[in-house]
């Protein structure tokens, strides 16, 4: 799924952000505490920096960062909506 995320980045966020709201939607129906988000991070940034090594650089990791912050963000939203 986050693969498929990534790949919707673009101009055209309206699909992007209703997908989003579908994926916090399913993690609170799966029971996911939104104090997860954080290291979930953390996992993808260190996941990547032990593949490419030192090649990841800080403005890499920087750009990871927001990214996922952004996405998180969106998912966050859905999962403290009632709706």
């Amino acid at each position: 799924m986050f693969d498929s995320v990534l790949q919707m980045l673009g101009p055209d966020t309206e699909l992007l952000e209703e997908i989003l709201k579908q994926v916090g939607k399913r993690h609170k129906d799966f029971g996911v505490a939104h104090s997860y988000f954080p290291y979930m991070g953390q996992s993808i940034t260190f996941a990547l920096k032990e593949k490419m090594g030192s090649s990841f650089t800080d403005d890499h990791k920087d750009a990871w960062d927001e990214v996922y912050e952004e996405l998180s963000s969106e998912i966050l939203k859905a999962m403290l909506t009632d709706s």
